[in-house]
């Protein structure tokens, strides 16, 4: 596997004057995933759970809704750019012209926010609740599994709870989408996802990141910064709740109030 991080060069500056020094970098590479032989997307990651990040990435984009839907995944370490395939089971409906332009309904321009709220609405309103000491001490937990981001602080981590706290999933990427992906599709691999009840993100909760954790049912999503404003209209659609601002001894509830106890 291609490493994760690489040793560069670098400049040191400071009041004090200049230095020469060695730092390392978070790596990134391409990658090319294929639905039924045919391009789905090319992106770019930190290298490692590429198949992962192909299957979180099927399902976040309304592809597929469960591991049977995958016939059969394939990848390939010895091209340029490495390839994951994905080969559908028979009469999955594969909506590329949704996932390539979300703002295209039947071939007619459309407001993008509104068709996602539309086929998110209510997708998250399951009977969970959440202690408020428990959810705050997640993120305690959450730290010490981000090696790269110590070794390159350049990194962002998500990481998928069950409704007791415990840890199902957890991924680092250089995008946070992509370490969306990763852990949804590692859950959905190992048969979890449905376990999956609470999601940290140690980015910003964006709208792309709730669409992602609402299109996994995650009934959660934690985040250390501050939502956008779409971000809290897409949760308060889908039934989630949606916290920002996550530090170990407090954060602020944007939607959903109501499933935090205490």
């Amino acid at each position: 596997m291609t490493e994760r991080s690489r040793r560069v060069p670098v400049v040191r500056m400071a009041r004090t004057g200049a230095s020469a020094a060695e730092e390392r970098v978070v790596a990134e590479c391409p990658l090319l995933i294929r639905v039924d032989e045919e391009v789905f997307a090319s992106i770019m990651l930190t290298p490692g759970d590429e198949v992962e990040l192909a299957v979180g990435q099927l399902l976040s984009e309304g592809v597929i809704t469960s591991r049977a839907d995958c016939a059969a995944i394939t990848h390939r370490r010895d091209l340029t750019p490495e390839e994951v395939s994905v080969r559908l089971a028979g009469g999955t409906n594969v909506r590329r012209s949704a996932s390539a332009a979300p703002w295209l309904e039947n071939g007619e321009p459309r407001d993008p926010l509104a068709l996602v709220r539309a086929r998110l609405k209510d997708c998250c309103r399951a009977a969970v609740s959440v202690d408020r000491a428990m959810l705050a001490g997640l993120l305690a937990r959450m730290v010490p599994l981000q090696t790269l981001r110590r070794e390159t602080n350049g990194t962002h981590a998500m990481a998928l709870f069950d409704e007791r706290g415990g840890l199902v999933a957890f991924a680092e990427d250089v995008g946070r989408f992509n370490a969306l992906d990763k852990v949804i599709g590692r859950a959905l691999l190992a048969g979890s996802l449905a376990d999956c009840r609470i999601c940290l993100a140690s980015s910003r909760a964006s709208f792309g990141v709730v669409r992602k954790a609402a299109a996994a049912r995650i009934a959660i999503l934690a985040a250390m910064s501050a939502p956008t404003s779409p971000a809290i209209e897409l949760a308060e659609e889908a039934g989630m709740t949606l916290i920002g601002l996550l530090r170990e001894d407090s954060f602020r509830v944007y939607a959903g109030a109501g499933r935090v106890r205490g």
